[in-house]
């Protein structure tokens, strides 16, 4: 039997609802598999500062490394806003980056069948529909220097600089091919190549990276056309790796066109395959939602299936997982967070309670 221990932090906001969801499921999958999910709640984000002055306390960072993953609910609350930057909740991701030494970030997105309607996108546009993953780095890309402000003839000045390495170049690399090796086998690369050297050594070091997948097949664009195609034809991409700056844009605007981003999580992974997993609408205040057991626990599903395909290595699991996500769309039922027209709403609690039931239903049945 193999035991994994994960971190929960739930966060503010409709952070513990999902958290609670996040609970039922690792039961389920601990009842329906060999394996034991040790859960250690941590006060961290709002709870932190409200309980000990920090956003991330010492002793949850301790404990939070010496876990496989972290699952984070939400941050996002108004409340802390005025605060000063090292002291509101998200500086309890960022010191959890740092920590863990995290590399790159996927967000994996798709339009499920019958969702079509909630993308903004014509149906014309989605007429190969859309299942693609962005990989991110998250090593590189521009960063505050020691003084990034200073006072000229022309007035206050401030810079950031845009870096890259081979090395981390090729990690993030690593990933997009390895895991575009297990879809379609596709891999495009978005750079701005033509106006920034550092775009010349992305593009370059990508290049050399991928002959050592002959199976795979490199297209490179400028990320400014890539913007505009992927709305054009989505379903002409498949994994799309991408600098830190590019990514980060790009990708919150492929899970716009979802329709549905309440949908998805994603992942920041380690070299060590330790990583932070976050449900999509994380940094979303959702204060209007929060305590009304409407908010919608596939997030926090998807971000739990990548934690047991990369930190975990259990893509069976991870399997079971989306075919769970995926009957529960297929039987028309979501939460009021996300109305969709013909869908039957239930509360979070109850969605949580069918998809943990689904789980052992699932496993009895399809997964011995």
């Amino acid at each position: 039997m193999a035991d994994y221990s994960i971190a929960l932090i739930p966060g503010d906001t409709v952070g513990p609802e999902l958290i609670r969801q996040a609970v039922k499921i690792f039961h389920a999958l601990s009842a329906c598999s060999e394996h034991f999910f040790h859960l250690e709640i941590l006060t961290a984000c709002g709870p932190g500062i409200e309980a000990f002055g920090c956003p991330l306390p010492s002793a949850s960072l301790k404990k939070a490394l010496r876990c496989q993953a972290v699952l984070l609910g939400n941050i996002g609350s108004r409340r802390y806003q005025s605060l000063p930057p090292s002291k509101r909740p998200e500086q309890a991701l960022l010191q959890l980056r740092g920590a863990f030494r995290v590399c790159a970030n996927l967000r994996p997105l798709k339009i499920y069948p019958g969702l079509a309607c909630l993308s903004p996108l014509k149906e014309s546009y989605l007429t190969n529909g859309m299942d693609l993953v962005v990989v991110r780095d998250l090593q590189g890309g521009m960063f505050s220097p020691a003084h990034p402000t200073t006072i000229k003839n022309e007035g206050k000045s401030a810079g950031d600089l845009e870096y890259y390495s081979e090395y981390m170049v090729r990690f993030t690399a690593k990933i997009a091919f390895h895991l575009a090796r297990h879809r379609n086998k596709r891999v495009a690369s978005l750079d701005k190549s033509n106006v920034l050297a550092s775009s010349l050594l992305w593009r370059k070091t990508i290049t050399e990276y991928a002959r050592s997948f002959p199976d795979i097949s490199l297209t490179h664009q400028y990320i400014d056309n890539a913007s505009m195609e992927v709305i054009r034809n989505p379903g002409a991409f498949d994994v799309i790796v991408t600098s830190n700056v590019f990514g980060d844009i790009l990708s919150d605007e492929l899970t716009q066109l979802t329709g549905a981003p309440c949908l998805f999580g994603s992942a920041e992974l380690a070299a060590d395959k330790r990583g932070l997993y976050t449900p999509n609408q994380l940094h979303h205040s959702c204060e209007e939602i929060a305590g009304k057991n409407i908010v919608h626990p596939l997030g926090i599903l998807d971000a739990i299936r990548l934690l047991l395909m990369y930190s975990c290595s259990r893509p069976d699991l991870s399997a079971l997982l989306s075919h769970v996500a995926a009957s529960v769309i297929k039987d028309r039922l979501t939460t009021p967070e996300l109305p969709i027209p013909g869908f039957a709403d239930i509360s979070t609690d109850e969605m949580g309670d069918e998809i943990a039931n689904r789980l052992l239903r699932s496993s009895q049945n399809e997964h011995p």
